[in-house]
């Protein structure tokens, strides 16, 4: 928070508070609002911050266009600050605007009647704020404990304004009593003394208009070429399926600090050759980007910048933030935008958006676009970061610098191929840090992120990749350096690196005893699973019941004992509805059971695996598996988030388990000799659950995933004599 502390603006625009809203008694103040858990980390990026003055914008109201009368009404005075802008970071609210609110209520009528007589005075100056002027910590729902003796000395000052202004003496008693009418009046009168005497302040250069609008644009003309503003063709005309992107583009606000690090590191690889920077941001949201960059490097080697966004409403606002320090900011699809001025710098936060949630219609012709202009094949479920990351290959300079900020699951999805293709192949990668998925970057969404950095030239001979993790960008827990054909040989990116060492006996893949599927979906558990008691309460035949296992992490041991029935020796013991009998035969032969399939909610009966089945109660036929992995999970620091499990039960395993099915050959062997399962299974137990992450992905919050495909392609860590018959069709000749 900051604090208006002069001995003018602070004090008139207190008094118009305390005229409007009697019961407020906050002295005027800008809420830089910081999440208190990164506050604690970066106390000397914002609580040492010293704030020399700050520029009075413009009048502004939040919520006076769509009313409703449950809310409140707020009439504030805009401001700016470039240095408030560089460490503010409002993940909830990422459109908002820094502000000294005046009034706060739910009187509509008075709050546009305020607004009409603020917008009726020149606005636009600039206030000098008192020599070290720093920002107050409060944590925002905590009651602030006043400082008694500071408060009267300044409410005395306060009341002596108040009379000098009005010829009234101030007090509660006069305040409560007034008549909306006579707030205007008064406010009126506090406008009028506060312009009179700020006459002689600095005034700042309008940020907004059309009548500016030629200026602005003479301002912003580089040497080179002048970005075209008419030039975007029909990336301008919003489509429906353009109006959909927009609607679902959620905004997720790179923190300053994280910002700052990436600038100042791709700022470091900027060839001495390009000397000043053309800076472009094709998703640059708050511009947070460009005020890093501001910080980084002097002003005379900013050559130009440029930021796209999709969003009109946000554009415009951006633009009024930082258009007085020469950044272009213009609204349209930049993943259909050509004729860009070419760039040395690219930073960038593209939009998290998954392939679900991108119109099918603009997925198809942006797929079509990527893969023509790329020259190469883009996977239809990439998300659309991957397009933006690849479209900006054509905004680049030769030796150009790109820093981008995206989810690290290109490392390791078959979708992000294209991508580990594109930076092993047409670039020269310098580095990727990927952040641990526990140290989540944004406020607003849950994923694990990574930061890549590519000069644009094609890799050249003895180059290395520097990759980190953990810690931050300038500071990581971990560095190596790998080269790019070991990159190129890895269908998977981890960091810390595994090196795959090579022997004359290739040790044989899971995918070489067994084969592996996800375990049962039933499309509505908490109908279909119960509890065996339960069951037998309703009535339910155990004819129309299979045991099934319950979640792993319920489970004591990892070898699951079997009861003379079958059920597996654990509680609670479950079973899963499964029943081949129409509903006629069940009527005569089950009355219970049909009383309870009548219970079935609509929301189950609608479910498309239920609808697809006939009928709708009857499940995937599964035989139980001799062994099941883990398919996910978090881990703790007692148990790790992927392992196997021995079932010597009749029981099948719901879609959070994966089956292990022997082979032929295996299955034979097992048949002949039980006792080889005991060795089959310490096998699988020596493959550690590191083993298994390598070989799987990991998300947002540390959730670890394993893939049928990518547990078929985990290698066993030894091959006993007894398993070489049956693997050796499998194996390739050495």
């Amino acid at each position: 928070m900051l604090y208006v502390a002069d001995d003018l603006v602070g004090p008139c625009l207190h008094l118009i508070r305390r005229v409007c809203n009697p019961e407020s008694i906050a002295r005027p103040h800008i809420t830089v609002r910081y999440p208190i858990d990164r506050l604690r980390e970066n106390l000397a990026l914002s609580l040492n911050t010293s704030v020399d003055e700050i520029d009075i914008v413009e009048p502004g109201a939040f919520g006076l266009e769509n009313a409703k009368s449950t809310q409140n009404y707020t009439v504030f005075i805009k401001c700016n600050s470039d240095l408030l802008e560089g460490v503010s970071y409002r993940p909830d609210y990422p459109d908002s605007i820094i502000h000294i609110t005046l009034y706060n209520g739910r009187r509509l009528k008075f709050a546009k009647q305020l607004l009409q007589i603020l917008l009726h005075f020149a606005w636009g100056f600039t206030v000098a704020l008192p020599k070290q002027t720093k920002l107050t910590r409060i944590e925002i729902g905590r009651r602030k404990k006043n400082n008694r003796t500071e408060d009267r000395v300044y409410l005395k000052k306060l009341g002596l304004l108040f009379h000098t202004i009005t010829s009234e003496r101030l007090s509660a008693t006069l305040l409560a009593s007034l008549t909306d009418m006579q707030r205007l009046e008064f406010t009126e009168a506090i406008c009028a003394y506060l312009h009179d005497a700020t006459a002689k302040f600095p005034k700042i250069a309008p940020r907004s208009g059309l009548a500016d609008e030629k200026s602005r644009k003479d301002s912003l003309r580089t040497a080179e070429q002048e970005f075209d503003y008419y030039s975007l063709g029909s990336s301008k005309r919003l489509s429906e399926d353009y109006e959909l992107l927009i609607r679902d583009q959620l905004l997720h606000p790179t923190p300053p600090e994280l910002a700052h690090d990436i600038v100042k590191y791709a700022v470091s690889k900027i060839s001495p050759e390009i000397g000043v920077v053309d800076f472009g941001d094709p998703a640059v949201g708050t511009g947070v980007f460009f005020s890093a960059l501001l910080n980084v490097l002097p002003n005379d080697k900013i050559n130009s910048a440029i930021g796209i966004d999709i969003d009109p409403k946000r554009v415009n606002e951006t633009r009024k933030r930082w258009s007085h320090k020469r950044l272009t900011v213009e609204s349209g699809d930049y993943l259909h935008m050509d004729k860009l001025p070419l760039r040395t710098l690219i930073v960038a936060n593209p939009p998290y958006l998954r392939y679900q949630q991108i119109p099918t219609a603009y997925r198809l012709k942006l797929q079509e676009r990527a893969s023509v202009q790329m020259g190469m094949r883009i996977s239809g479920q990439s998300s659309l970061y991957v397009y933006f990351l690849l479209l900006s290959h054509g905004w680049m300079k030769r030796e150009a610098i790109a820093a981008w900020l995206i989810p690290s699951e290109f490392m390791e999805t078959n979708y992000g191929a294209v991508i580990r293709k594109y930076l092993t192949e047409r670039v020269e990668l310098i580095r990727i840090h990927r952040f641990k998925p526990h140290e989540i970057q944004f406020e607003n969404v849950l994923v694990t992120s990574a930061v890549v950095v590519f000069r644009n030239c094609p890799p050249t001979l003895g180059q290395t990749v520097m990759l980190s993790s953990g810690g931050n960008l300038l500071n990581p827990e971990h560095i190596e350096h790998v080269t790019p054909s070991e990159l190129i040989n890895e269908s998977k990116w981890k960091v810390p690196w595994i090196r795959r060492y090579t022997s004359s006996t290739l040790l044989p893949r899971i995918g070489d005893l067994f084969t592996v599927h996800r375990g049962l979906a039933t499309g509505a558990n908490t109908f279909f699973i119960m509890e065996r008691s339960v069951a037998a309460q309703r009535g339910i035949p155990e004819v129309a019941l299979r045991p099934i296992l319950p979640k792993a992490r319920t489970l004591e041991t990892d070898v699951i004992e079997r009861e003379k029935d079958g059920y597996p020796r654990v509680f609670p013991q479950l079973c899963l509805l499964d029943c081949a009998l129409s509903q006629e035969e069940i009527k005569i032969m089950y009355p219970s059971l049909l009383n309870y399939l009548k219970t079935a909610p609509e929301k189950v009966l609608k479910s498309t695996l239920v609808r697809g089945r006939k009928p709708w109660y009857r499940q995937e036929q599964r035989q139980p598996s001799p062994f099941l992995c883990t398919y996910m999970g978090r881990g703790s620091n007692r148990c790790v988030p992927l392992y196997f499990l021995w079932n010597k039960s009749d029981a099948v395993a719901s879609n959070t388990y994966l089956m292990l099915y022997p082979r032929e050959k295996l299955g034979k062997l097992v048949t002949e000799q039980p006792n080889t399962l005991k060795k089959v299974f310490a096998l699988l137990k020596e493959i550690s659950s590191q083993d298994l992450l390598a070989n799987g992905r990991v998300y947002g919050g540390g959730l670890h995933k394993i893939e049928p495909k990518e547990l078929l392609n985990v290698r066993f860590l030894s091959f006993p004599p007894w398993l070489e018959e049956v693997v050796q069709e499998y194996l390739p000749l050495v």
